[in-house]
């Protein structure tokens, strides 16, 4: 391969250099990169019916499984529900919904979560003085992909 200026490869699109030769370029324009967080995969958790009445929760009881990628939250189970963009920003996830919503979410609203994970369990807190879910800190989720 041969050397290529900094110049060039900007101008060729995202490129791996090593040693001041190209090892790779990918054109700009074909290039579809979507925003990752450490929180993208499965996550899996379990609301009991106390501690939901302990909270005044609208949910159910059971085994929830969501699905965090692309920009999206999205609950598997126990019936799906694609309704909340997310993003973050250092430790705070930042959701805003579109019907179909879940009880108790209002369209349009932003949420803000702070998160921390630690060995694959994901806990959720809200942050002070902003609207957010208390039922996402009842309990750890945890990774399954």
């Amino acid at each position: 391969m041969k050397a290529v200026s900094a110049r060039s490869a900007l101008a060729a699109g995202l490129c791996g250099v090593v040693a001041g030769t190209a090892v790779g370029c990918v054109s700009i324009a074909s290039a579809r990169v979507f925003p990752g967080s450490p929180l993208d995969g499965r996550w899996a958790f379990n609301w009991t019916r106390a501690e939901l009445l302990r909270n005044n929760s609208v949910q159910r009881p059971g085994r929830y499984l969501v699905e965090i990628g692309n920009g999206y939250i999205s609950r598997l189970r126990p019936l799906p529900v694609r309704a909340c963009r997310m993003t973050t920003n250092g430790t705070v996830a930042i959701f805003v919904c579109e019907p179909p919503l879940v009880p108790g979410v209002v369209a349009g609203r932003r949420y803000l979560m702070r998160w921390s994970i630690y060995r694959d369990r994901l806990t959720w807190s809200t942050v002070p003085g902003r609207a957010g879910w208390s039922d996402f800190g009842l309990t750890p989720w945890t990774r399954v992909r």
